[in-house]
């Protein structure tokens, strides 16, 4: 996809509420592991975020997501949106393991 193409698919609301389900899903998922993960301070920080304002942390990851990743389209199944949202987490939250 183009940049522009991805901007526009960042501003679709279908597909925002479909990220915000899928980072709602993710956040869940964060908060139930354990304190001793790597980075789980900031990962559940964000996760809490995440749960407490899903509409603007949906709004946020679809930019993340869509310029980090250009094979992400409208038809991109629910599995594979998840993983996506996954892979940005620890940089939207602010972790880096290095």
């Amino acid at each position: 996809m183009t940049y522009i193409e991805s901007d526009d698919l960042s501003r679709d609301p279908a597909f925002i509420g479909r990220v915000k389900m899928a980072a709602t899903s993710a956040a869940v998922d964060i908060m139930a592991e354990a304190s001793s993960a790597a980075g789980h301070v900031l990962r559940a920080s964000y996760a809490h975020q995440v749960l407490t304002s899903p509409e603007s942390a949906a709004a946020h990851l679809a930019t993340v997501i869509c310029a980090s990743d250009g094979a992400i389209t409208a038809g991109t199944s629910d599995a594979a949106l998840k993983t996506a949202v996954s892979s940005v987490w620890n940089a939207v939250a602010g972790y880096s393991a290095n």
